[in-house]
């Protein structure tokens, strides 16, 4: 029965066959490791939280991404995803961009046993417009914009090897005009009642951008997936808050990156850290799930991966999260 099958527990043979020999080798090790590591950590707040979509279906909270960084895809990836289910992981975050649908493909099937129904995988298309103009082959595309969506979709379940995708976003709607992305949206609306993608929704969209697919097709995105930390705008701040007002649930992008990228007084995030006893990671995936938004960091070490899932107990209250923004 779809959504009850088991991922198939076998190798399959592609150039990323050491990975996956890899894979199968260090099954057991990992398993051994876990049970031992779940002993000594809080894994409730990281691995079984949950947010409900309007469908009824439950996503998990802490994800794992799959974007823009040179271990995102070949066996560098197929080895830290199949850690990250290991290690009691469920949700993976790809996209057409990223040209590693096959590589996450080879992890699922390589892993070990889960049921379909606990896992969840989240995947993102562009317009056939975008596609053209990003140089991608649309061989076998429509060039209807709506009918593009649907067999983007059907292209994606094929390169992930999945029946259904539990989750599919309209990536960006840049350069695209509110006719193209209503087009575009409505494609998305087809393969939710065809039963190809159990939700649908956006990212990088702002409200009036939702406000207006839900105008011309009459259906609101279940999930948005935007660029969110303590250094965003109030207009991001509002954003999420109306979100979660009509049931369009949040996950964050580039929750551990921005404070990287921003001229940020990071004092304040350095003495929470102290103060709870977890990395400075941990505290900025905190702040965002203390505020029901999952989150998709990415990793490759087991180290890393690890310290995703497997964070102490703390709760940020909302004088520790005003004390982040405002650093």
């Amino acid at each position: 029965m779809a959504g009850r099958s088991v991922w198939p527990l076998y190798v399959e043979i592609s150039n990323a066959g050491k990975a996956t020999f890899w894979l199968c080798a260090t099954s057991m090790v990992f398993l051994l490791y876990h049970l031992h590591y779940s002993c000594t950590m809080s894994v409730a707040a990281a691995i079984t939280s949950r947010l409900a979509l309007r469908s009824g279906d439950q996503m998990p909270m802490v994800g794992f991404g799959t974007c823009c960084r040179r271990s995102a895809t070949g066996a560098q990836l197929i080895r830290s995803i199949h850690t990250y289910l290991t290690l009691g992981g469920r949700l993976i975050d790809t996209a057409q961009a990223y040209k590693n649908h096959k590589d996450i493909r080879i992890a699922l099937r390589a892993s070990l046993s889960i049921p379909r129904h606990d896992m969840w995988v989240t995947t993102k298309i562009m317009s056939i417009k975008q596609l053209e103009r990003n140089g991608y082959n649309t061989t076998g595309y429509p060039t209807d914009s709506r009918a593009a969506a649907t067999h983007a979709v059907r292209v994606s379940m094929s390169e992930l090897g999945l029946d259904y995708i539990d989750l599919v976003l309209f990536h960006n709607p840049a350069g695209l005009d509110p006719d193209e992305q209503a087009k575009v949206w409505s494609g998305l609306i087809d393969a939710k009642l065809c039963n190809l993608s159990r939700n649908i929704g956006v990212s990088n969209f702002d409200l009036s951008g939702i406000r207006m697919l839900e105008n011309a097709t009459s259906f609101r995105p279940e999930a948005i997936q935007i660029n969110f930390h303590p250094w965003v705008g109030p207009q991001i701040l509002h954003l999420v808050a109306w979100c979660q007002a009509h049931g369009v649930v949040v996950t964050a992008y580039r929750s551990i990156k921005a404070s990287f990228n921003l001229n940020a007084n990071l004092s304040s995030l350095a003495a929470l850290s102290q103060r709870f006893g977890a990395s400075q990671a941990q505290i900025l995936l905190k702040w965002a799930i203390d505020q029901r938004v999952a989150v998709i960091p990415g990793a490759t070490s087991a180290k890393h991966i690890r310290e995703i899932l497997f964070m102490p107990t703390f709760h940020l209250d909302d004088t520790d999260l005003r004390l982040l923004q405002t650093s």
